[in-house]
């Protein structure tokens, strides 16, 4: 929740007071995005993923003017992305 309070909160919300939406969104999803940079086995593909990723929150955000739906999105997704595509690795690894 903390990554939602600073970019879509705080940063977004800035950004919107005075530039478009359209800008506003794609900065704050770069800024979203170059937060990652240090994630290990970072790749061009997932900087792009989390990028596109920020910006579908951004509008979401805009849309709904509710952090805490962007919030319960992005621990959900973060849930799934930890508990179930995971396993999409290890299962066929185990099974061998």
């Amino acid at each position: 929740m903390g990554e939602e309070i600073l970019v879509r909160g705080y940063l977004l919300g800035k950004l919107s007071q005075h530039l478009s939406h359209a800008s506003a969104i794609i900065i704050s999803s770069l800024f979203f995005a170059a937060l990652h940079l240090a994630n290990p086995g970072i790749t061009r593909v997932a900087f792009l993923e989390l990028f596109l990723f920020g910006a579908i929150m951004a509008m979401i955000r805009i849309e709904t003017e509710d952090l805490w739906v962007v919030g319960a999105f992005h621990g959900a997704w973060n849930f799934f992305q930890g508990q179930f595509l995971v396993l999409l690795f290890l299962v066929p690894t185990v099974v061998r």
